[in-house]
């Protein structure tokens, strides 16, 4: 007999899980800091401009819920040929299409040179932003010089990367911000969360892991990531307090952790629930079954 899921939902800071008629999903946050430090490379080889007139793009992602905060900042790597004009050369950086800063190329910096440009003030938000590189550069000042002269170029260097500080702009638990902060997309180490199984764990409730842990995987670019399964019993204090915990089982089957995290849903009203990082929504009954 095919079992239907019910319409209630369950959330932590933005966790949404379905529940079938057997088995109920909670989710909690662990302990884990509000702000976190990644580097994310601007290109994955040395990238090499040629011409008067030359443009690159390269492209970032902030997961939901994140902004970029004090301390990021952009780090270019950059050389260029000994030939060109100071006068007439120079390399522009642009983000999102808004110039950020210029730099004259010239012979303090043809062999290879650190440009920073902070990003502190720029608040960045969650979504793709695109940053660009311009390089403008000329090895005569004749009108009619070759545009596509060889002797022009530039390279951003392969270790040139964009610093971010990330922290999380959300206070309250809020569904437009999941699926953070379980996986932030973007971040090359997205996933932030366990699954934890009842020690005897049935076929619902396995089947109900599978589905949570394929939608996580679906939100890398690659659609490849494994995604932790405990059975309640190995969960010790420590994992818990490092990740955010999706709980799939009925309140009747767990031991004593997964007792304390159902009795939290069931003991708390709304606003103390958010007090406690804690929320449960009931949304349209129209949403995707388990079967």
């Amino acid at each position: 007999m095919k079992r239907t899921a019910s319409n209630w939902i369950l959330m932590v800071a933005m966790i949404v899980v379905i529940l079938s008629s057997q088995s109920a999903a909670y989710a909690e946050t662990g302990a884990q800091s509000s702000s976190a430090n990644e580097s994310r490379s601007i290109f994955s080889e040395e990238r090499v401009f040629r011409g008067e007139n030359a443009r690159q793009d390269s492209y970032f992602e902030i997961g939901k819920g994140l902004e970029a905060r004090q301390g990021s900042s952009i780090n270019i790597y950059y050389s260029h040929s000994e030939t060109l004009l100071p006068e007439y050369s120079n390399l522009t950086v642009l983000l999102d299409d808004v110039p950020l800063g210029s730099v004259t190329l010239s012979k303090e910096n043809e062999k290879e040179t650190l440009w920073s440009i902070d990003l502190s003030n720029l608040s960045l938000k969650p979504g793709f932003h695109k940053l660009s590189f311009w390089g403008k550069m000329k090895v005569s000042n004749v009108i009619c010089e070759d545009p596509e002269n060889s002797a022009a170029w530039l390279v951003i260097h392969k270790k040139s990367a964009v610093a971010l500080h990330l922290e999380q702009s959300y206070e309250k638990a809020d569904l437009t911000q999941y699926p953070s902060p379980f996986i932030e997309r973007g971040s090359p180490d997205p996933l932030r969360a366990i699954i934890v199984l009842p020690d005897k764990f049935n076929q619902d409730e396995f089947k109900a892991a599978a589905r949570i842990s394929r939608f996580f995987a679906l939100q890398t670019p690659n659609h490849r990531l494994n995604v932790p399964v405990y059975v309640e019993s190995d969960v010790t204090d420590a994992l818990a307090r490092s990740h955010s915990i999706v709980w799939i089982g009925k309140a009747d089957r767990w031991l004593a952790k997964g007792k304390s995290v159902t009795e939290a849903f069931a003991q708390s009203k709304d606003a103390d629930q958010l007090a406690k990082g804690l929320s449960a929504k009931r949304l349209h009954p129209g949403m995707p079954k388990i079967r």
